[in-house]
């Protein structure tokens, strides 16, 4: 039987899996290590196997799948076999040159989208896609990213904006004080925890499991903060409803994906 083999980093489990499960979804025959390396099986050969014997095979394209020598044996020997490679781009690369002539369909913005066209190519009702993707430059982050998680970004970030706002307010209305210094060193350590947080998303480093754990436990940070700002009468209330609404989107925009 034929079938279609997913190769990737394990960076990009859950994105892997995702791709995966919604082909399967469609009736499309999948080799996809997790299901198929079960106890007792002969991890090396499985894998030698279904790489070797596969219809096509899918590259879930990332830096860190490019830089995998694992990785590179899958679709080079999958190439060199006569075994068509097709690109599933998840972040901004130097593809190399010989990935250059494969279809490349972009995942970076809507992945339901570009699920329903690779589905589409791979059922022959949709022409050869070749998309253009943007090469690595300077700054080694992704900015092509899907809504959602710029929501979930903004929404995150909008507290420590606005409490930093009133707190250097308070520190020049009243320079004296000393109370606004704890709470702008707090301010900044959340800032930095926020940050290696959103590392994260930038760079495809978290499974599924936890985004979403990420995203359910900043609404109920943010839930507890709205109930005492509205509670106090606090400047703070309106930005972090904002945010709670944000999250909540995001949340389930991620359970739906």
């Amino acid at each position: 039987m034929e079938y279609t083999f997913i190769s990737y980093s394990r960076r990009q489990l859950y994105f892997a899996e995702a791709i995966a499960l919604h082909l399967q979804k469609e009736g499309i025959e999948i080799w996809f290590d997790l299901q198929q390396l079960g106890a007792g099986t002969d991890w090396a050969s499985a894998l030698k196997n279904g790489y070797e014997n596969c219809a096509r095979l899918i590259l879930v394209v990332s830096q860190a799948a490019l830089d995998s020598k694992y990785v590179e044996v899958e679709w080079d020997t999958a190439r060199q076999n006569g075994r068509e490679v097709i690109l599933a781009v998840v972040e901004d690369v130097d593809i190399p040159e010989k990935l250059r002539d494969c279809a490349v369909i972009d995942f970076r913005t809507d992945f339901n989208s570009a699920m329903k066209r690779l589905v589409s190519y791979l059922t022959g009702k949709l022409p050869r896609p070749k998309d253009g993707i943007s090469a690595l430059g300077k700054f080694p982050y992704p900015l092509r990213l899907p809504f959602p998680i710029w929501f979930a970004i903004i929404s995150l970030m909008w507290p420590y904006a606005w409490m930093l706002v009133l707190t250097l307010s308070t520190l020049r209305t009243f320079p004296n004080q000393g109370q606004a210094y704890p709470i702008l060193a707090s301010i900044v350590l959340g800032i930095l925890v926020f940050t290696a947080g959103i590392h994260r998303f930038w760079k495809h480093d978290l499974e599924y499991r936890g985004v979403r754990n990420l995203g359910a436990i900043a609404i109920i940070v943010q839930m507890d903060l709205m109930v005492v700002a509205v509670a106090i009468e606090s400047q703070l209330a309106r930005p972090i409803i904002i945010s709670f609404i944000m999250n909540v989107y995001f949340y389930q925009w991620l359970e739906q994906a």
